[in-house]
């Protein structure tokens, strides 16, 4: 009951004309208060953590020539090394960076070809993939090459009857 009291006393004075023009009045000028949004805004610029500073940081590492004939959002080409494998799931760690989920990368120096696919980031320049084949054979550091595509299927491998619609 205090509660509902207590509930209907606070809208009444929210919709009473007093306290709106005590509230307008205390504006000086017919200004408007800035939102605390900016004002939290206004202190993180000050306080030097600015996102272009941390690009222009960035920008003279990556003009360093290291060797490595790379592609800037797909990593084409990058090499990378197996962390893990459990099952079908192997952990592919890069150097360069990370390849965007749903890319297939192919392991090098396999005596079968094995296309593994980027199913997830696990951070520290790891990716977990799902391997298309068997990983019998499969060892810690092996090669593993970002080919920076998709997995591709040929359209002429479907039957007549997987066709129909």
């Amino acid at each position: 009951m205090a509660s509902r009291r207590l509930l209907s006393s606070l809208i009444r004075s929210v919709k009473s004309p007093s306290t709106l023009k005590t509230h307008v009045s205390s504006i000086p000028c017919g200004r408007f208060r800035p939102s605390p949004v900016g004002f939290l805004l206004n202190r993180v610029g000050t306080a030097g953590y600015a996102t272009a500073a941390a690009v222009a940081s960035a920008s003279p590492q990556s003009s360093k020539m290291t060797g490595k004939i790379t592609d800037e959002h797909s990593g084409k080409g990058a090499v990378g090394q197996v962390c893990q494998v459990i099952g079908a799931v192997v952990d592919v760690k890069f150097e360069d960076g990370l390849p965007p989920i749903m890319t297939a990368l192919e392991v090098l120096d396999n005596p079968i070809r094995l296309v593994l696919e980027v199913a997830q980031h696990l951070g520290e320049n790891t990716v977990r993939t799902i391997a298309m084949d068997g990983t019998e054979g499969l060892v810690r550091g092996q090669k593993v090459l970002n080919t920076g595509s998709p997995i591709l299927v040929s359209f002429l491998c479907l039957t007549p009857h997987e066709f129909s619609l």
